[in-house]
């Protein structure tokens, strides 16, 4: 099976887009899929939707988000059908919906996505407000995608759902498929049960927080669990790793690591460990369509707790691999379950297992990579 795969960005690169469209990719490859890269595409008169986009926020005081001008969608379609011309693939397959919104091609059409436009409009940052014309144009790009896809792949049923409901797509054509963990060296079961039990042996409850935006991911509420944690006479450490936090949140019982780049050797060693010797990842993100940290965490049977928004309700099930509190839940109510599942020693141990069994099981590449391989078989 020879597949196009499409995407605006080059995908050959691991850096893009959290590195899962590169895993993506390269998982397919092994299941011994025939892969061309199609992209990274070039913008049609970039240089005039750049100062489109700068007068709707410097004057106007809008959001305008240049990559759905209709313009730069018909070029990045042109630009796909001359390579798919010569490649001549079985089936076309996209990460996001942008780059197929016009495209004609007789071949089958899938995209995958983490979230819809309905979902961002007014939740992420970024799709606040937003311009009138950058709102009509993603509504009419998604709702084009939806009918001109044969399926369409999101990484959670919350996805999933919108796609349904808010543009009317067939639920046959809509598949749910989790997105797995991107690490260099997978823990074996040995590994796993040495992890756990020098976790359980610790007088310190390691605390990790991962992200690079400090207050999307929620990290005041981080920081004020480790101060209740503490009143509570715990003994307990926080790591920030990804972001600098503000001045005004310092104490000597947190550590910041700014930035870990994982395609360097010794920076993949040093969030390998993070992740191998942390007791919680602590994540009370206020924000998410999906959360790869998740995956990871549960790699190396570390339990995240964190905040029950966006798609991250069906990575960490209650019990299983974690807990998700409600959106208003503060400090307390996050430092009573950690020090509830920090004092109780085997009830932290089967959650640790059930973590890497979750992992294992369901939050893995292997097993994303065939099930999309699976549906696009059926294409064919």
């Amino acid at each position: 099976m020879k597949i196009a795969y499409v995407s605006t960005f080059d995908a050959r690169l691991v850096q893009s887009w959290s590195g899962t469209g590169y895993i993506i990719a390269k998982e397919l490859e092994r299941q011994g899929v025939d892969i061309s890269y199609v992209g990274p595409l070039s913008e049609k008169n970039g240089l005039f939707y750049k100062a489109k986009q700068l007068f709707y926020r410097e004057i106007l005081k809008k959001r305008h988000i240049r990559q759905a001008e209709p313009a730069i969608l018909h070029h990045n379609a042109l630009q796909i059908s001359e390579q798919i011309s010569i490649i001549n693939p079985d089936i076309i397959l996209s990460i996001w919906a942008y780059p197929i919104a016009f495209l004609e091609c007789k071949q089958p059409i899938v995209f995958i996505a983490d979230a819809t436009f309905p979902l961002m409009h007014d939740y992420y940052n970024e799709y606040t407000n937003l311009s009138t014309t950058t709102i009509n144009n993603i509504s009419k790009l998604e709702k084009s995608d939806m009918d001109r896809s044969a399926a369409v792949i999101y990484s959670s049923n919350w996805a999933a759902q919108s796609a349904i409901n808010d543009y009317g797509i067939s639920p046959n054509k809509v598949h749910v498929i989790p997105f797995g963990a991107i690490i260099n060296s997978v823990p074996t079961k040995n590994d796993v049960e040495n992890f756990i039990e020098n976790r359980v042996n610790s007088d310190v409850c390691n605390l990790l927080f991962l992200g690079v935006d400090w207050e999307r991911k929620g990290g005041r509420i981080a920081y004020n669990t480790l101060l209740e944690l503490l009143k509570k006479g715990m003994k307990v450490q926080l790591t920030v790793c990804g972001c600098i936090p503000p001045d005004e949140f310092s104490h000597s019982k947190m550590q910041v690591i700014p930035f870990l780049d994982k395609s360097n050797n010794n920076d993949s060693e040093q969030f390998t460990t993070l992740l191998r010797e942390s007791h919680f990842l602590l994540l009370p993100t206020r924000k998410e369509a999906y959360g790869l940290v998740f995956c990871e965490a549960s790699a190396f049977a570390l339990p995240s707790i964190t905040t029950d928004t966006g798609g991250v309700g069906e990575i960490i099930q209650n019990g299983i691999n974690g807990y998700t509190l409600p959106f208003s839940s503060d400090a307390i109510e996050y430092a009573e379950l950690i020090s509830t599942l920090w004092i109780n020693k085997e009830e932290y141990y089967n959650l640790s297992q059930s973590s890497y069994n979750e992992f294992t099981t369901r939050l893995n590449w292997d097993f994303a990579s065939e099930q999309i391989k699976i549906i696009l078989e059926k294409l064919r």
